[in-house]
């Protein structure tokens, strides 16, 4: 073992190592009073800090603070330990913290239009997304997800993104109708799935079969530009279609119906005493139907109890009618029979609630649906991805945008505690 310099404050041993002769000691490159056990400072004032693994022609750009690994990997070989670009302290594997702008920006590619951009986009949500509009996949036909899950799939339908209109129109539904009543519904399992619990991929488990069509059973405008898979949003507009057809043609049936006669009727027995008239009165029921849905006159079927009573229908109307004797009988007795026709029964279903959207808020006004969407692109815009302070109260927030909220005005005033324990809250909400 040699020592080095004056004051042996190095040594190198046999094997050429040097280390401070002090392992206590705390090295520093252009500072004299280092905080770590080594510390990189710019001393000539050119910007750069830098500590260089490798030869001077591979170095590409020291920058500030820039641990630079040429042609090689930067590898965190702990098993605990965790890997944070623009944080520290962090619980997760790879955590990429915000920039100068407050955006925690992840990109995927060689900084092009196509690249996949990981990062926090509008109303300061995390967002996955092609850096530029309509490009990019999720997944394929031949190398695609197991299964996906969300509140919900929004398909961007816009009008103005669209050409080749064509609205729907007569026969055209007729020619959809066709075009279902030749899809073939199966129910199926997928090759991989199976029917009973299988240790090596128990997550193809499938004890119910599915349902569904196949791309050579289906429509060509209602699959993907390659022919390869169903295209869900084209796919429930064609049942939106086939639904419109029906509801039509639901209409025009109960228009047919209403017109339709059906036959009421009502019967009894009753008696002329002392050779005098009897008035017969209907049923409730009965005169009821024939005066509301536009009945004909009854016709009146009697028969005599009583031998040679000469019975006969002096007069009838709606309410009922009058019985009398040719024969001049005491205490003639006789059945009876009316029968009538009516309309048929009118279609008695209610319309759609007409409160409903009030108790809901279906719909919103233009009014509306304009000052959202320019509260979302002014978020968007701000790439900050923080709630805006000048948009709705914080009342109005979810639980989980209080805490961002919060958190930005503790950072922004510096009281790092407080952005800590907002932190904690925060992936609590998450967990839950």
């Amino acid at each position: 073992m040699s020592s080095l310099g004056g004051s042996n404050y190095w040594d190198r041993d046999a094997g050429n190592d040097l280390y401070p002769s002090n392992l206590n000691d705390q090295v520093g490159v252009g500072t004299s009073s280092p905080f770590e056990d080594l510390e990189v400072n710019d001393a000539d004032g050119d910007g750069d800090a830098t500590l260089q693994i490798g030869t001077v022609e591979e170095l590409i750009d020291g920058g500030a603070n820039l641990l630079e690994v040429p042609n090689s990997d930067l590898l965190v070989s702990g098993s605990t330990d965790n890997f944070g670009i623009g944080n520290v302290g962090n619980d997760y594997r790879l955590y990429v913290g915000q920039n100068s702008a407050q955006n925690a920006y992840f990109d995927v590619g060689d900084n092009q239009v196509d690249d996949i951009v990981i990062d926090r986009f509008g109303l300061g949500e995390g967002a996955i997304r092609p850096q530029d509009n309509i490009w990019g996949f999720v997944g394929t036909s031949d190398s695609a997800f197991w299964q996906m899950h969300a509140y919900s799939f929004n398909t961007a339908s816009v009008r103005k993104k669209k050409k080749d209109i064509h609205t729907l129109k007569g026969k055209d539904y007729s020619s959809v109708m066709n075009d279902i009543a030749n899809m073939e519904i199966a129910f199926y399992r997928y090759n991989i799935e199976t029917k009973t619990i299988d240790e090596d991929k128990p997550a193809k488990y499938r004890p119910t079969p599915r349902i569904g069509t196949f791309t050579d059973a289906s429509p060509d405008y209602v699959q993907n530009n390659t022919y390869s898979a169903i295209d869900l949003y084209s796919f429930s507009a064609l049942s939106m279609a086939g639904v419109k057809y029906l509801n039509k043609e639901t209409k025009e049936l109960k228009k047919q119906v209403g017109k339709l006669q059906t036959t009421v009727e009502d019967f009894g027995t009753s008696k002329i005493k002392n050779n005098q008239e009897v008035r017969v009165q209907y049923s409730t029921s009965f005169a009821s139907k024939l005066q509301a849905r536009n009945g004909s006159e009854p016709v009146i079927n009697l028969t005599p109890r009583t031998a040679n009573a000469g019975l006969y229908i002096k007069e009838k109307d709606k309410t009922g009618f009058t019985i009398a004797t040719s024969n001049k009988a005491k205490n003639a007795s006789f059945d009876w029979v009316a029968k009538a026709k009516v309309e048929a029964p009118k279609d008695r279903s209610k319309s759609a609630d007409s409160d409903l959207d009030k108790k809901l808020n279906l719909n919103l006004t233009k009014e509306e649906k304009s000052r959202l969407k320019e509260y979302t692109e002014a978020n968007r815009n701000d790439k900050s991805g923080e709630i805006d302070q000048q948009s709705p109260s914080k009342g109005e927030l979810s639980k989980k945008q209080e805490i961002k909220l919060e958190m930005k005005r503790a950072k922004d005033s510096g009281d790092q505690d407080s952005y800590r324990d907002l932190e904690d809250d925060l992936q609590e909400l998450d967990e839950k």
